[in-house]
């Protein structure tokens, strides 16, 4: 059986071009100890939804989708950290924050990186929890993150 040049090429780039279109999506998941903290606070600008759970310690789980990026940007972008969460403690209260989300992703055609990232939180009975908006901006400011 013959394969037609033309016609395989053109198969190829349908399903490239479909992979294109589609986006990537990808779940990341973090934990952090807890230590005895009864508060955290949340400087994400995302998607937050907290659910309670017997365990002591706290998981992230983070669903990152990109509407106009692929598969192998997206394996880039979690390598370089873009996706990494901190945490710090401070008068007894944990906050947790993404610096490399404080910088926006421009492809060369000048068109912005559009991402949509929507978190699941895990967290001990005993916690509460406080997403602040603002909390990701002062942080970024504190440790001086660019």
């Amino acid at each position: 059986m013959k394969i037609n040049p033309t016609l395989f090429a053109l198969v190829l780039l349908s399903i490239t071009t479909t992979t294109f279109a589609q986006g990537a999506e990808k779940t990341l998941v973090k934990t952090f100890q807890l230590n005895g903290i009864s508060q955290i606070n949340f400087g994400i600008n995302a998607d937050i939804e907290v659910n309670h759970w017997k365990e002591p310690h706290l998981r992230i789980q983070m669903k990152v989708k990109l509407a106009n990026g692929n598969e192998y940007l997206l394996k880039s972008l979690v390598s370089k950290g873009r996706y990494n969460l901190r945490g710090t403690v401070e008068n007894g209260i944990f906050s947790i924050y993404a610096p490399g989300l404080a910088q926006k992703v421009k492809f060369k055609a000048g068109h912005e990186l559009r991402e949509e990232i929507s978190i699941e939180v895990f967290i001990p009975e005993t916690v509460s929890v406080q997403i602040e908006e603002l909390a990701c901006e002062s942080l970024y400011e504190i440790l001086d993150v660019h």
